[in-house]
């Protein structure tokens, strides 16, 4: 019987606990960033997964969502990145809220000079690129792959920042962002970016407009049909919601957009987990497919590698469980489950398993992956135990 609830305990992942906000995610930061570039603080606020752990040399995909100000949005749009995460429908990531400027520093960060003499997007951008960035990076394991969300204002300034940067970002979305402003044409921009660019890998464009600019959507998606907007560099998609209000436009397209961006991350490592795949010399192949499409190396999830290995221990493969076992090891170092899943398997293969033991709790000791509660529940379990 206890072994049958740890079993469980480690199908699970053991998030029962952690269920303040989010499953997977946790927020470690809150501290505002003196920006040099900006001349003032900016506040952000650090989302980091459950496994997330400073000492060891994971990277994660990066998504910045600003306005974070505006609580409901940027609640829904963390939330939401929770829930796919959990369900195996994109990578664990590092997501970033930035605080918009009051009044009409707003304004001042999303508008070109060139627009306004007075505004300062251009102050903003390199903020974003050549400090914001390279922070996340340098401090909480950000990766290589960089998404961007914004709405209205930053809707058209992150649109704005693909067609002057795309060969800095796998993805934007964009929700009810207007497509002209003095002096610049996201239309023009846009067309000017697909005929012109190449990259290495494709870049993921999704916006949606609700009926606040209908106009702009008609027109942008008459680009899309009439192919001037077409490239093997660029995957640009958008959807209109005739009767929805500005501030809903994020509520209603924020999960279908970031479907599509990590749909071909979801599917490859799919393959690895079907029942049919028993060969682990595929999962390089497919980690190299998601590599070459986004341009940077995504791990598969936790759940998925950790499944993998329960699968092969309920068809009794035992000595291919354990290789799937350490194989999400050697991903996700801090969790402790991996360790006694593995012991668990030696010990139906009547092998000694002292040594996975000592690592688990060695393990259990610094991983951030558990509350204490859990931990504590662990090791009693694991006295009870007769082995």
């Amino acid at each position: 019987m206890k072994i049958r609830l740890l079993f469980l305990m480690s199908m699970f992942l053991g998030i029962t606990s952690f269920s303040q906000d989010f499953e997977l995610y946790r927020t470690i930061s809150g501290d505002p960033m003196d920006s040099e570039k900006l001349g003032y603080q900016v506040g952000i606020e650090v989302t980091v997964p459950l496994e997330y752990d400073e000492k060891t040399p994971s990277k994660y995909p990066v998504i910045f969502i600003f306005d974070k100000q505006n609580e409901r949005s940027y609640n829904y749009i963390r939330t939401t990145i929770d829930y796919l995460t959990s369900n195996d429908q994109m990578p664990a990531s590092v997501v970033v809220g930035v605080t918009s400027g009051e009044g009409m520093s707003r304004y001042n960060e999303t508008q070109l000079s060139t627009s306004d003499s007075t505004a300062y997007g251009e102050k903003n951008e390199a903020f974003i690129f050549e400090e914001l960035l390279p922070h996340i990076r340098s401090n909480f394991q950000g990766g290589e792959h960089l998404t961007l969300i914004g709405h209205s204002r930053y809707g058209y300034f992150t649109s704005l920042l693909l067609t002057r940067n795309p060969e800095r970002l796998g993805a934007v979305i964009s929700m009810s962002p207007f497509m002209e402003q003095k002096n610049v044409s996201l239309f023009d921009e846009l067309q000017q970016m697909t005929n012109t660019v190449k990259l290495d890998q494709p870049v993921y464009y999704r916006f949606d407009i609700g009926e606040d600019y209908p106009d702009d959507y008609m027109k942008v998606d008459s680009l899309i049909v009439e192919d001037k907007l077409t490239s093997p560099y660029f995957d640009i998609r958008g959807k209109l919601f005739p009767a929805a209000g500005h501030t809903v436009t994020p509520g209603l397209f924020i999960g279908e957009a970031l479907y599509d961006i990590f749909e071909f991350w979801a599917d490859r490592q799919a393959v690895y987990l079907d029942n049919a795949v028993k060969e682990f010399s595929q999962i390089e192949g497919l980690l190299s497919e998601i590599e070459d499409h986004y341009g940077s190396a995504l791990p598969f999830s936790l759940g998925v590698l950790n499944g993998k290995g329960w699968f092969f221990y309920g068809e009794g493969e035992y000595e291919k469980a354990i290789q799937a076992w350490e194989i999400m090891l050697a991903q996700y170092p801090n969790f402790s489950d991996g360790y006694f899943n593995i012991a668990t398997a030696k010990h139906e293969m009547g092998l000694d398993i002292q040594t996975e033991l000592a690592q688990f709790k060695e393990s259990l000791k610094t991983s951030t992956f558990y509350s204490e509660e859990e931990k504590e529940g662990y090791l009693k379990e694991l006295e009870e135990l007769d082995w």
